[in-house]
């Protein structure tokens, strides 16, 4: 009988042993569920964000154009700049010239 009764305690423990595995593995079901749940969440997150990181580079892009082409703008603005100071300088050197010209011509 001491035999019998301890097969039972045995099985006992076991059928125990295996509603606690059973629980837990459940619990560790839900974590898991709550896992996939956050990472698609992040996904869901990550996704506008991406978009967004795109239009500013777009938006940067353009920008960098738009700052070459004014760049660009400028720099034929000061050679047309340093043409003008050129002619400028000429045109007070000849008007100085005709100045000693006509004064030689006076009445």
């Amino acid at each position: 009988m001491v035999v019998a009764t301890q097969a039972v305690n045995v099985i006992q423990r076991g059928q125990d042993k295996t509603k606690d595995s059973v629980v837990q593995a459940g619990h560790a079901a839900e974590s898991i569920n709550k896992i996939i749940t956050v990472m698609s969440n992040i996904n869901d997150i990550n996704t506008p964000i991406a978009t967004s990181m795109e239009q500013q580079r777009a938006v940067t892009d353009e920008i960098n154009r738009n700052i070459a082409a004014i760049a660009d703008s400028a720099q034929t603005s000061v050679a047309g700049a340093q043409q003008t100071a050129s002619a400028s300088g000429d045109i007070t050197r000849m008007a100085a010239e005709l100045n000693v010209l006509v004064s030689k011509f006076r009445l």
